[in-house]
């Protein structure tokens, strides 16, 4: 089977890391991978690090469909977000996988009705996002095809370092990660992480990623000045995978925090991320950020905008071992729920009905030898 994946743009997170976190599961099972972006902010290269050597960019995926057809000569075609090529591929009698991985309504509401029922098949990370699509979209696709499949993290990369019940030598550091975008309420953490900075002489730590015009870098670094941060804060954009892991990893030995903000999260990989190495989170309780808090982790979410509460709760954790310990290791537990290998195999089996593979007669097989590459 042959699979290309489409999206607008390649940076070292997001969609992505949704693609890189599959390949290795699609490579075991003997499946060829195609990818194609518009735009590289350092995601083609990492991606081509990971194994996938058929990764391009052109300044417009739509216009380069019949050489990409051509070339690449796919079962399914994997389209994220990107609505203006569904027709198109269908006219040209391929399968299309719709993946909806954006949080916000303006963005979904990019496809129409119509463009969204040529799709075989709506996929989405989470139970909070079929709802949502099914709500914004009544009627206008078959609430039976949209279907969950939960992004996978790399166990590999991702997991808990030693820890002990002693307090952690220096200060712990508040951890932000996120694109510079409004849903993200970014101004948000930058007060909360000011304020809890002043009350607990943490160190803060803000990621970005994707585009940091001159302009956003401008308002970014005003937000921060007007916090207190410019000079106590460390600010990274664009870290690989593995650098992303080992900044959870040492944000967990510090007894730090991660702080997620954003009023609308599909996933939100980052906190899966975190919560995989053991690094305790305080989020605002929006999208499917619920899904994933469940029993006494539900204690470390705020309504979102509520700044007073995030920082109480932020304090609480920062100043606790006990509590710290308690967060850290009911988040590890919660990441057991999400095996590798059983959403692959979920995953390839998907698109061995949809492409009608000879392979399917084997999905047994295939799901065991998948199954073996989670923890």
């Amino acid at each position: 089977m042959r699979v290309l994946f489409c999206y607008y743009y390649a940076n070292l997170g997001g969609v992505t890391s949704v693609i890189k976190s599959r390949l290795a599961s699609l490579f075991a099972e003997g499946i060829e991978v195609s990818a194609c972006f518009e735009r590289d902010f350092g995601g083609i290269a990492d991606l081509r690090a990971h194994g996938l050597s058929d990764v391009r960019v052109t300044p417009s995926v739509e216009r380069a469909l019949p050489d990409l057809l051509r070339q690449a000569a796919p079962d399914v075609v994997v389209v994220f977000d990107m609505p203006e090529v569904v027709a198109p591929l269908k006219d040209a009698g391929v399968t299309v996988v719709f993946e909806i991985h954006t949080p916000t309504l303006k963005t979904l509401m990019k496809a129409a009705p119509a463009t969204l029922e040529l799709c075989d098949q709506i996929l989405v990370p989470s139970e909070w996002s079929r709802n949502w699509v099914i709500e914004a979209l009544p009627g206008a696709y078959r609430p039976e095809k949209i279907v969950v499949a939960p992004n996978i993290i790399d166990r590999d990369r991702f997991y808990p370092p030693p820890l002990g019940p002693e307090e952690p030598a220096g200060p712990p550091t508040v951890l932000w990660v996120g694109k510079i975008a409004s849903y993200k309420r970014w101004k948000d953490a930058a007060r909360i992480a000011g304020d809890v900075a002043r009350r607990t002489g943490c160190e803060v730590v803000m990621v970005t990623g994707g585009d940091c015009s001159p302009a956003m870098t401008e308002e970014f670094l005003t937000e921060l000045s007007a916090n207190g941060l410019r000079e106590g804060v460390a600010w990274l954009h664009n870290l690989p995978l593995d650098a992303m892991a080992g900044l959870y990893k040492t944000c967990a030995r510090a007894g730090g925090v991660l702080l997620s903000t954003s009023e609308a999260e599909s996933f939100c990989l980052v906190a899966h991320e975190a919560m995989s190495c053991g690094l305790p989170i305080v989020a605002a309780c929006a999208g499917a950020l619920p899904e994933l808090f469940q029993g006494r982790l539900r204690d470390s979410m705020f309504v979102p905008g509520d700044l007073c509460a995030a920082v109480q709760k932020m304090e609480r954790l920062l100043r606790s071992r006990a509590a710290w310990l308690d967060a850290s290791e009911a988040g590890i537990r919660r990441q057991a729920m999400y095996s590798p290998g059983v959403l692959a195999s979920r995953y390839i089996d998907s698109l061995r009905v949809l492409a009608r593979d000879p392979a399917d007669e084997l999905a047994p097989n295939a799901r065991a030898s998948s199954l073996a590459l989670g923890r």
